[in-house]
């Protein structure tokens, strides 16, 4: 019985490591493209 806890705990803080990594994967992707629109914007305002 000690053992299932055991796994089951192990479990649980591996999906809450997948989680955090989806969420700082996102924020990063978030990041990014932020980067990106204000590189185009700024393209942008110097052709007009």
């Amino acid at each position: 019985m000690k053992n299932k806890k055991k796994v089951r705990e192990d479990l649980r803080n591996l999906e809450r490591g997948f989680t955090k990594e989806k969420e700082l994967e996102e924020s990063l992707k978030y990041e990014i493209a932020k980067e990106h629109q204000d590189v185009y914007k700024q393209s942008g305002n110097k052709n007009k």
